[in-house]
Parts: C-alpha cells; sequence; structure tokens
C-alpha cells in the first residue's frame, strides 16, 4: 500500500522518543560538530522542537576532515579518505527499539500492541564549490571567482551512508564540469579541499500493520485513523498490532575546495575550438558542386583562423576529391565526405588534440558538436585539415531531391518593450514543418560607426550553446530603450531533404528580401528579417472580432467558397477562414497557401453525412492583442470558439495575445440536394415600405432560431447591423435606416439557416408628392407594424392618399376665396373714403 500521509517533521509522541533515541544512538558515531555548535531543530507532530546535531561545522574538524596537498595523487587518496570518514561517522548501525509501551485503548482485547523501533534512509545531494583564482604568467592574481556545482535534488538514495565509491564519482564529475573551461587558460590545481555532511531535515512517518491470528497482514500505512475504524468494526480481532517509525535522513555531502589556473607565458596562442557553418549539402549531379562554409563570424573563431578550403571526398578507397580551388559536378549516385582546411592567424596555433582523440577540443558544425572526426596537423601546428565522418551526402539528381518549397515562418515576438528578455517564439507554418527545424533566432543590436555603417555590438541566440559561448559583454540579456535591434533566423533541413534553390520565406505574413535569404541547400540564414527600437506600448484589448458576408451554408457536393468580409479601420487584420472535418484532419483555407502544399489534407467538396467545423484566423494590428474574453460575431451572430486554440508562445505579458487561429462552435452539415428542410415565411411575405416613413419591416420564418445564420437581400448577404433577429421562430426586423437606402422597387429577401433557407418579395415605394391627413388624422404613409410590438403587428401597404374626401376640398377652396373676395373690398372701400 502506498503511504498516504507523510508529513515532513511531523511525528507523533511515539515517533518523537524513537528520534530521541535515534539521535543520541547517532551522534557519537557522528559528531562532526564542536560541542559549543548550536544544534539544528525539527518538528514533531505536536509541533514541538526538536533538537538536531549540526554538521554545518564540519570542515572546522581538521583532523578528520581537511588534509592540505598539492599533489594530484595526494588529492585523489584524500578525497578518499574525507568520504570514508564521513561514512565510517554518519552510518552506524543502531539497534532496533522494541519498546514496552501502554496499549492504546481503541485496540481490542485480543490484539496485542508492538513497537518494533524504526527504519532509516539516506537522501543525499552532493554540493561542489571551487574558490578559483586565476593567476597570470607572473603569478599574479588576476580574477578571483566562486563556482558552484551540484548534483541536483537529493537524489541518492540509500539504506545507509552512500558509499566513498558513490561520493567520490560524483564529487569528481562535478569537477570535471568546473574545471573543463578554465584547462582552456591554462594549467590548473586543487587546494585546500574540505569535505563533509550537513543535515537538511529529517522527514518521518509512523507505520501501522495489523498481523491477525489467522489470515492475511492489514497495512495501514502511515493512516492511525483507518486502523482506529477497523478496530471499530472488529472488536473481536485477535494479534498482533505492529508500529514502526520510518526516518528519511535529507543531507547535503559538501566539497569545497580552491582552484588554482595558472596562465601560460605570453605566447602564441593554442585554438581549442573550431566552428563552421554554412556548409552546402545539395550535391548535385548536374551542376558543379557550391562552396558556401565559412567560420561562424560571431565566434571567437572569427579572430583566430581562416577557412581556406573545402573539399568532398569520394566514399572509396583513394576515392576523388572535389575541391573549392577546383569545383567539379559530382557523380550521382556517389556518396562523398565533407573535409575543410583552416589556417590558424598570427599569435595562433591549433591544439594537438585536434589529430588525436580530440580531447580538450571542440569541433562545431552547422551549430551542432561533432564528434567523429579526424585531423591533419603541419608540423607549426598552423594549418589544420578537418575531415567529418558524419558529414556524407550521396550526390542525385535535382529532379530526385526532397526540396523544400516556401517557408513560413510566423509567431516571431517583435514588440518588446525596453526590459524585456528575447524570447524564442517562432513556429513553423507551412507543408514542410517535418522536413527541417528552426536551428535558432538571433538577435543583434546595431550601432552605427565613425564610416557610418551599421554594425552588430552585442548578440542573443535562442541556441544556448551558442549564446553560452558569447563574452558576457557581448550578450543581449534586456532589450534596452532607444536602442535598435535586428533579427535574423537559421533553417536548418532534416533527413536529407534539402531547401529548393528559389525557396521564399515569409516571416509574420511578410515576404523576406531575397537578397537577404542565404541558401547552402540544407540550411536557409534569414538576415535583417525586421528591425526594431523597443518602446512601452500599452495594449489594447479587442473586445470583438465581427465577420460579415461569410458563407456557411452548402449543400452535399459543394466545394467551398469564402466570401466573409471585416469592417474598415477594424485593429485586427483578416487572414483566413477554413473549414475542417475528421477531427481536424482533413481542412479547406481560403488561403490557397495550404491548400496547395498539403494535398492529402485537403478536402475539396461537402460530404454528405459529415459534420464541418468554421474557423478563422486574425492577427492583432500594432498596438492591439486579443484575450480570451474577446467576443466573436459571424454574419450578426455571437459564437464560441476554442480558447485553448490560443497560442502559447504568442501570449503578452499582459496575457493578451498576437493571433486568433480558432476553431468557432459554428457547425454546418451540407444537405443532400432535393433534402433541404422546408422553410417558409410565415408573416411578412409580398408587404412594402414607403419611403421617408418613420416604419420597418417585420418578417417571420418558421426555421429553428438556432440555425439561423444571416439575411440575404437580392442574393447579398446583409450586415448584421441593418436587422434584428430574435427567436420565435426566427424574427427579422430590417431597420429604417437600412430600408431608406434601397431603392423603388421589389426587392427578394432570403432567411438563411445552416441547412437552408426561404425567401420572400417586398417593394420598396417612392414617397407622396404631396402630403396629406386622412378622416382619422393620420399621416398616409404610415402602416400598421411598429417596432416595439413585433410579436403582433402585421406590415400592410401605406395608404396612398386616393381615397381623401374630395368635397371637403371644394368647401375648403370655397370659403379662402370668399375670404379673399371679402379683404379686397374692404380694402377698396377704405381708398375711396379718403
Amino acid at each position: 500500500m502506498i503511504m498516504k500521509k507523510r508529513r515532513r517533521g511531523k511525528i507523533r509522541w511515539l515517533s518523537v522518543l524513537l528520534t530521541g533515541c535515534l539521535l543520541l544512538s547517532i551522534i557519537p558515531a557522528t559528531a562532526f560538530a564542536a560541542e559549543d555548535t548550536a544544534p539544528a531543530k525539527s518538528e514533531n507532530s505536536a509541533g514541538e522542537e526538536i533538537q538536531m546535531p549540526e554538521q554545518q561545522n564540519a570542515t572546522e574538524d581538521t583532523s578528520n576532515s581537511v588534509i592540505e596537498n598539492t599533489s594530484e595523487d595526494a588529492n585523489t587518496e584524500n578525497k578518499d579518505e574525507q568520504i570514508d570518514k564521513s561514512n565510517e561517522k554518519s552510518s552506524a548501525e543502531v539497534a532496533t527499539l522494541a519498546l514496552e509501551q501502554p496499549k492504546p485503548d481503541y485496540l481490542p482485547q485480543g490484539v496485542t500492541y508492538f513497537s518494533d523501533g524504526y527504519k532509516h534512509a539516506y537522501h543525499t545531494r552532493v554540493d561542489v564549490t571551487a574558490n578559483v583564482s586565476v593567476k597570470d604568467s607572473t603569478g599574479t592574481v588576476v580574477e578571483t571567482t566562486q563556482v558552484s556545482k551540484s548534483s541536483g535534488e537529493f537524489n541518492f538514495i540509500t539504506e545507509g551512508f552512500p558509499s566513498a565509491e558513490v561520493l567520490q564519482t560524483a564529487v569528481e564529475n562535478l569537477q570535471t564540469e568546473i574545471e573543463t573551461p578554465y584547462k582552456a587558460r591554462g594549467t590548473v590545481t586543487s587546494e585546500n579541499e574540505s569535505a563533509g555532511p550537513i543535515i537538511d531535515h529529517f522527514e518521518s512517518a509512523s507505520l501501522y500493520t495489523f498481523t491477525p491470528t489467522s489470515g492475511n497482514p492489514v497495512d495501514f500505512s502511515s493512516d492511525l485513523e483507518a486502523a482506529k475504524q477497523y478496530f471499530n468494526e472488529h472488536p473481536d480481532a485477535t494479534g498482533t498490532f505492529t508500529v514502526i517509525l520510518d526516518v528519511h535522513e535529507y543531507q547535503i555531502y559538501d566539497y569545497t575546495y580552491d582552484l588554482i589556473v595558472q596562465e601560460p607565458d605570453a605566447v602564441d596562442e593554442a585554438i581549442t575550438m573550431v566552428d563552421i557553418g554554412n556548409i552546402w549539402k545539395n550535391l548535385d549531379a548536374s551542376q558543379p558542386i557550391a562552396f558556401t562554409a565559412e567560420v561562424n563570424p560571431n565566434s571567437e573563431c572569427a579572430n583566430q583562423m581562416t577557412l581556406t578550403d573545402e573539399f568532398w571526398m569520394q566514399w572509396t578507397i583513394d576515392g576523388p576529391i572535389i575541391a573549392k580551388s577546383n569545383p567539379k559536378k559530382p557523380v550521382a549516385g556517389a556518396t562523398y565526405r565533407y573535409g575543410v582546411k583552416l589556417t590558424a592567424k598570427d599569435g595562433y596555433y591549433f591544439h594537438e588534440g585536434f589529430k588525436g582523440s580530440g580531447v580538450g577540443c571542440t569541433v562545431i558544425c552547422d551549430g551542432s558538436t561533432i564528434t567523429a572526426f579526424s585531423g591533419t596537423l603541419s608540423d607549426d601546428r598552423k594549418q589544420l585539415i578537418l575531415w567529418f565522418n558524419d558529414i556524407k551526402v550521396t550526390a542525385t539528381d535535382e529532379s530526385s531531391q526532397n526540396s523544400i518549397g516556401d517557408v513560413d515562418i510566423e509567431g516571431v515576438t517583435f514588440n518588446y518593450e525596453p526590459g524585456d528578455v528575447p524570447k524564442a517564439t517562432a513556429y513553423k507554418c507551412d507543408p514542410w514543418d517535418e522536413q527541417y527545424d528552426i536551428e535558432y533566432e538571433y538577435w543583434e543590436e546595431m550601432e552605427t560607426n565613425v564610416n557610418g555603417e551599421s554594425i552588430p555590438v552585442k548578440y542573443w541566440y535562442s541556441d544556448e550553446s551558442k549564446n553560452n559561448a558569447l563574452a558576457q559583454d557581448k550578450k543581449i540579456t534586456t532589450f534596452e530603450d532607444g536602442k535598435t535591434y535586428m533579427y535574423s533566423l537559421s533553417l536548418k533541413a532534416r533527413d536529407g531533404n534539402t531547401f529548393a534553390a528559389n525557396s521564399k520565406v515569409m516571416v509574420n505574413g511578410t515576404n523576406v528580401n531575397n537578397a537577404n535569404i542565404t541558401n547552402t541547400g540544407t540550411g536557409l540564414f534569414v538576415v535583417a528579417v525586421r528591425t526594431i527600437k523597443p518602446e512601452t506600448v500599452q495594449l489594447q484589448n479587442i473586445s470583438i472580432v465581427e465577420i460579415n458576408n461569410a458563407t456557411i451554408s452548402f449543400k452535399v457536393g459543394d466545394k467551398p467558397v469564402f466570401t466573409g468580409k471585416t469592417a474598415e479601420n477594424v485593429p485586427y487584420i483578416y487572414q483566413s477562414e477554413f473549414w475542417s472535418t475528421d477531427g481536424g484532419k482533413k481542412y479547406h483555407y481560403s488561403a490557397d497557401f495550404w491548400n496547395d502544399n498539403n494535398p492529402d489534407d485537403l478536402f475539396t467538396e461537402f460530404e454528405s453525412g459529415k459534420t464541418y467545423t468554421y474557423g478563422i484566423y486574425f492577427k492583432a494590428k500594432e498596438g492591439y492583442c486579443f484575450t480570451t474574453d474577446t467576443k466573436l460575431k459571424i454574419n450578426g451572430k455571437y459564437y464560441d470558439y476554442d480558447i485553448t486554440d490560443y497560442d502559447p508562445l504568442l501570449q503578452y505579458p499582459n496575457g493578451g495575445y498576437a493571433t486568433m487561429w480558432v476553431d468557432t462552435n459554428l457547425t454546418m452539415t451540407p444537405q443532400v440536394s432535393g433534402t433541404t428542410p422546408e422553410y417558409k415565411i410565415t408573416e411578412g411575405a409580398n408587404s412594402s415600405w414607403k419611403q421617408n416613413s418613420d416604419d420597418t419591416l417585420k418578417f417571420v420564418a418558421n426555421g429553428d432560431f438556432s440555425k439561423f445564420t444571416g439575411v440575404k437581400l437580392d442574393g447579398t448577404l446583409v450586415a448584421a447591423d441593418k436587422y434584428t433577429a430574435v427567436s420565435g421562430s426566427t424574427v427579422i426586423t430590417l431597420k429604417k435606416d437600412y430600408l431608406s437606402t434601397l431603392s423603388v422597387g421589389k426587392h427578394t429577401l432570403t432567411i438563411v439557416y445552416n441547412d437552408g433557407e426561404c425567401s420572400t418579395e417586398f417593394e420598396i415605394k417612392a414617397a407622396s408628392i404631396t402630403s396629406s391627413t386622412d378622416s382619422t388624422g393620420n399621416n398616409s404613409g404610415s402602416t400598421s407594424s411598429k417596432v416595439n410590438k413585433p410579436d403582433t403587428s402585421e406590415t400592410t401597404s401605406p395608404k396612398t392618399g386616393d381615397t381623401n374626401n374630395m368635397f371637403l376640398w371644394f368647401i375648403i377652396l370655397f370659403v379662402s376665396g370668399s375670404v379673399t373676395i371679402g379683404t379686397l373690398m374692404v380694402h377698396r372701400k377704405k381708398q375711396y373714403n379718403r
């Protein structure tokens, strides 16, 4: 049974007593600390402190653990002696305790209580610390530092104290890690070694087992409550109830020493690393081999050597060699091995290790460390020829090459702010993603020199080995305000694939200038992709994404068409729509890039019985970001989408995202021709609307509103803000502002569902030339349809004024004429009287 409860330093009163006995038995054999050293403390289950032996001053016991000796053999013997003594002090056997304890009251009468002592396991971690002093050729200390290495967590687990051999091996491995970088600078020696264990903490638990008089034992692990419940349910149980204390001691074996690095006299410096790249590996039998290799310009090698020749030797006995100095066509089907000739610059020579086992030397080729090589050195060690046993290529005709086409790299982070740390976020987004790797991303801090040239002064690689090889003052650790940075990247073909001679590269949706691409066949080095000046930007969250006029209803046999559009001046950029099926294994994009290059994953027409999921791909504009709260509206209707589709590599520090490439919950099952559901307009068919009217037009269809996807007018999808759509079954109301934009005459309105549609005509009538009032006093252009009563009103044709009371007009005309004549007569009479 797995132990259910192990609580660090938490034990019951019995555990306290047993631990105390344990420590009393250990201390005489493991007295690492001076008598006046303060003891370490742990806690029992009641939270009380338990005194533990403090061993941190073990290094002060010089009689047992510190022996000084400058001889390497003596140092090894010294380490063995220290480890043996630590073992002797820490692994003393402790007798099994069999304590008679009062029988707990939860045990039945027939059960005997027995405390069976404890068992003890050691968990050991090895730490090595070197106090490094670097001396120049005169013996003057020019550099001091402290370097520490650790075996990791407490990964040596033993029943007794770990053996001297185990500890010595761990110490030596960590010493090798520490000393290797310094051996290239001179002779290294060790002094003042000290070692000893330090108790970190204890973990313990009481384990309970009941052995019945007959039957199998019952193991409660550390669950006392389970034991109590068992005996409560079995009051007639007979047998023995055993308690044992399980103790785990966590200790650190701490090894400290002084490392002296003696630099040689100021003479020629040995070259211990060769770093070359951009090797052309596309051996095409139809043309001479191209030679493009170079010494890595960003490594220290660039100042130490020059690449003077390259070779491809046919893999046969005394096979012919094709060299850079004499390029030729390779033989189709023949296998060639690669070699290179390097010449040391003044003040340097090549280390002898290059012609032997390679000890003390490193060879890097196209970013990878090479161990399978053979070298030849000139007598003065100024020239080195290296043959790479693992760089073998079989020459073929170009037509038989596995060519990698146009490359699309997305997700590169460019919107850095001052103080941000460079990060690798690029990913492959093309059909060739399994045929090549992003070898590394690359940032350079650029400055303008006195000649007006832009030159790199600091660097950052996503490849840790390359980054670690940079001098500290040459590393970009964070982006700084006001400085200029240039982005590049390196791509590497895999498994015998090569990049086509005309391969194009797109980064974050923008094509890279071909002049900035170096193609070696098996690699693409893409420089100056983009230059940035980091500045603080407050990203704005995009609250809603809308796409309208999308075609989301199809019949069986239809080919996918994509008509979705976004409005102008929105903070996002349309990239693609797509449909997917078969769990995402088959798809069709509006962007031909993915369709053309993935024919095996492409469906070309909608099939019967399958369900298709609609998806969208947008990019946020500069200064904006998508969030998990961003809403999505398609053809005027809100849809959910899978927020787990957001790419964490494209997440900003504020939690937003640069892209929105998601599957939605809009699904569609294509209908077989002739089986489309019979939808029809049940209200508002053949209605009319008069220009200058304040009313709207309402139409009701019998379709399920959950399947409603949009409205068309004369075959064109209507933007969602031009109408309202509510359930019951489907109620569509065209807004007045939209109706006023329509031309006079008849129009066809279509209500679209994801599995069918229905249509009706309606008419836009011209406004009357004269306005009048009918017998009820209402405006003659009004209709009975009202926006605030969509469920009960009914749209009717507006009145035209033809039913006005003509007799009333004659009465008004007669009265008006009489008044006019009377006025004139009065006026003339006044003039006559004058």
